[in-house]
């Protein structure tokens, strides 16, 4: 099995509508595990920001643009 930087060089490689896929997916699973709340490793605050910026971007109405996002969640 690959390792996660391997996964990773290899994501960033692809398109940016074939990342944007991939980053949805993974996005839809976390929304779908519950155990992923409780996991250490995710920004409880960063995932909350993260849906309501989906929601904005679904509604059309006053979307967050992704430095604010970074800036607000830690990122880079």
């Amino acid at each position: 099995m690959a390792s996660i930087t391997e996964i990773e060089r290899e994501l960033l490689r692809l398109s940016p509508s074939e990342r944007a896929r991939i980053a949805l997916a993974a996005w839809e699973s976390l929304a779908r595990d519950p155990d992923a709340a409780s996991d250490p490793e995710l920004d409880p605050h960063g995932l909350d920001l993260a849906q309501a910026r989906n929601t904005d971007l679904d509604s059309g109405t006053n979307p967050l643009d992704v430095e604010e996002f970074r800036r607000r969640t830690g990122g880079e």
